[in-house]
């Protein structure tokens, strides 16, 4: 709701009770720093965020079969570190997170479109604006097939206009930013 101070205060708490239950590589201590993480972001502290995000990886990396979490909190690190401007090693994370994603083939995780998008915007940022564009299409049809044209969807095809809009394709920058248009209209 947007109280961030409440909710660090409630995380806090929720720290207390696990120390005194949990022993500290259980995976809830994951969900817990992840959700912090998500939550220190949003509040503008990044290098908190960044901070909660590697302890929730720490403990991940160290348990088996879950590849899907490891890259999902991968990708979410990632994008704190873009905020950090620090696009190398948001870099690094989004390689890593699309490697564990694509190890399940045809099951790929409903979280894969995001470390898509997040490498697309990586590309961009280094002028890599074919490879952008790639990876912003590909995560337009992984948030189509699992979520329909949605909000994501309309967004994802604002930044395919702006990167064709960036590499001077006129007509496909202007397809894209009609796509979106239609989206953005239909869920309003």
């Amino acid at each position: 709701a947007g109280d961030y101070a409440q909710a660090l205060r409630l995380y806090r708490q929720a720290m207390q009770i696990y120390e005194r239950l949990l022993p500290a590589g259980d995976y809830r201590w994951a969900s817990l720093y992840n959700n912090m993480s998500i939550m220190l972001e949003k509040a503008g502290e990044n290098g908190e965020a960044a901070q909660s995000a590697k302890k929730a990886l720490a403990i991940i990396e160290k348990q088996e079969g879950n590849e899907a979490q490891m890259a999902t909190t991968l990708t979410n690190l990632a994008m704190v570190h873009f905020k950090l401007s620090e696009n190398e090693e948001a870099k690094k994370c989004l390689t890593r997170a699309i490697a564990l994603f694509e190890q399940d083939g045809d099951n790929i995780n409903e979280h894969y479109s995001g470390a898509l998008a997040g490498m697309g915007e990586a590309c961009f940022r280094d002028g890599k604006y074919e490879e952008s564009l790639s990876y912003y299409e590909r995560a337009l049809e992984d948030v189509k097939r699992h979520y329909g044209e949605n909000m994501s969807y309309g967004i994802l095809c604002e930044n395919c206009a702006a990167v064709c809009g960036s590499m001077g394709d006129e007509e496909r920058q202007k397809n894209y930013a009609q796509k979106a248009r239609e989206v953005m209209e239909r869920l309003q």
